[in-house]
């Protein structure tokens, strides 16, 4: 096998092996995100539930 085969196959098995890091990469990324987002957005919700009641509570009465 020539060097430039040599070099081919061995650019092709890193080009493959950046790939499978980069895509295990970003998988674990897109967890984390995800569960960051669902711990951030549970408090929001809580917060947006009390909000609608505390509206609703003090909506003035309306006469006629």
């Amino acid at each position: 096998m020539s060097k430039h085969e040599d070099n081919l196959r061995l650019m092709a098995l890193a080009r493959r092996r950046a790939q499978e890091l980069r895509r295990e990469d970003w998988e674990a990324y897109w967890s984390a995100g995800t569960r960051m987002a669902r711990d951030r957005l549970r408090p929001a919700k809580r917060l947006a539930a009390a909000f609608a009641r505390h509206v609703r509570s003090r909506r003035p009465v309306v006469e006629g």
